[in-house]
């Protein structure tokens, strides 16, 4: 997957944006990754601090 890689928040209230490759991806099978995921398991990653811009876009709810 090229470079860089983004994402947001289900409500998009927060955006990220990671400019390096992570230092590793995980799968997690723990109750509460079940849970969050609504899977049998849930995806994370680390990635360095200085990789990671994020992005705070505070709306008015309705």
């Amino acid at each position: 997957m090229p470079l860089p890689y983004t994402g947001r928040c289900l409500c998009d209230a927060t955006r990220y944006r990671v400019t390096e490759e992570p230092l590793t991806v995980y799968a997690c099978h723990c109750t509460d990754c079940q849970k969050r995921s609504g899977s049998a398991f849930g995806l994370s990653m680390w990635v360095n601090r200085s990789a990671i811009e994020l992005a705070a876009l505070w709306r008015d709810r309705p």
